[in-house]
Formats: structure tokens, sequence, C-alpha cells
């Protein structure tokens, strides 16, 4: 049996900012004052203003919430932090969660909050799907995410190999071939004897 998920939010049903999908569309870029839409698939977006000259760095945060027929607009700052890697190469940014203040990836929007804040910060849990499937649909959702990372790695073209060694994109496209294999194998596996109680084996 999965996780009883009435009334919980999950991580993917969530409106969710990413520090990197800001710096992958120029939201957020070193040295410059950017704005910006960060728009979701359900239609919901919001305007961002990034800001990252010298040691100063930010992103603003602009939009409206419907409640009761009565509209309500937000704008504040999130802060910016930037860890020094510990491979020695450049930094790691990370948010400054405006409520709690502790450092995080991406910011939530859940529970109706009206503060997007660390997923750390709300009371109630922010679920992975993973952690509400039942086993055999945790298998299934894992074979078919790897499916689509490898076939969307696939499409773009790439160097495989330099001076006739795999390239780390090649290594990283093998590793995920690999994990696919073992979701292949974990969820067939899984529904053969889920099956086999079912007096059925079918493909």
């Amino acid at each position: 049996m999965g996780r009883d998920k009435t009334g919980a939010c999950a991580v993917h049903g969530s409106l969710k900012i990413k520090l990197s999908i800001l710096k992958e569309r120029g939201i957020l870029k070193k040295g410059a004052v950017m704005g910006g839409s960060y728009s979701w698939t359900s239609g919901a977006s919001i305007k961002v203003i990034g800001y990252w000259k010298q040691d100063k760095k930010f992103v603003e945060l602009l939009y409206t919430q419907t409640r009761e027929g009565k509209k309500k607009s937000f704008e504040y700052k999130v802060s910016i932090v930037g860890v020094k890697s510990n491979l020695g190469k450049g930094e790691l940014l990370y948010f400054v969660c405006p409520v709690s203040g502790k450092r995080c990836r991406t910011l939530f929007l859940a529970y109706g909050s009206e503060t997007f804040k660390a997923r750390s910060a709300y009371q109630n849990r922010i679920y992975y799907n993973s952690q509400w499937q039942s086993k055999y649909d945790y298998w299934l959702t894992r074979y078919w995410d790897y499916k689509e990372k490898v076939e969307a790695f696939r499409e773009k073209p790439k160097k495989t190999h330099y001076q006739g060694k795999p390239t780390r994109t090649m290594q990283r496209l093998e590793e995920m071939e690999k994990r696919l294999d073992y979701y292949r194998e974990r969820k067939e596996d899984i529904f053969y004897r889920r099956s086999a109680n079912w007096g059925t084996y079918l493909f």
C-alpha cells in the first residue's frame, strides 16, 4: 500500500523555484542585474529579478495570489550566498530561506503559504512521490524517470570520446543506462511476483 496522501503536498505538485533553473535561463547571471519570468506547467508564473554584482547576490520575487476572490501582491527579496566548492573550483550558490534562514537550493510554495521558503521551513512535510507510492509504483516511476533522462540525453549531440577515451559525458550516459537497466529489472521482478500471486503473468 502506498502512503495516504490526503491533504499532503508533494514535491512535484508544489510550486518551486530552483537556483539551477534561474542560472540556466540567464535570470541570475554573474556581474549583472537580470529579469525574467518563472513559470510552471500549471500555468502559474511569477516575475523574478536576479541581482549578482560583486559580493551582493539576491533575487526579488514579484507575484500575486487570489484568495476568496481577493488579489494580494507580494514583492520581497531572497538573499543568495556562495560557498566554496569542495573541488576547489568556483562556488556553490544557495538561497537563504526568508523564513528559517537556512540555506537551500530550492524554494517551495505549498500548504497555502504566501511566501516561497525552504522545504524544511514547512511545519507539514512536503513528500517526494516515492514516499507515498507502493513498492511497485516506486520502481515503475524510477524506471520511467531514468528512461526520459536517457532519451533526452541521447537527443542532444555530444562528444563521446576524446583521445580514444570515453568523455565524462559518455560515462554519465553509461551510468544512467545502468540505473535504467536496474530499475527495469526491479519493476519486472516485483510485477512477476505480484502477478504470480494473482495466478497470471502478463507482459
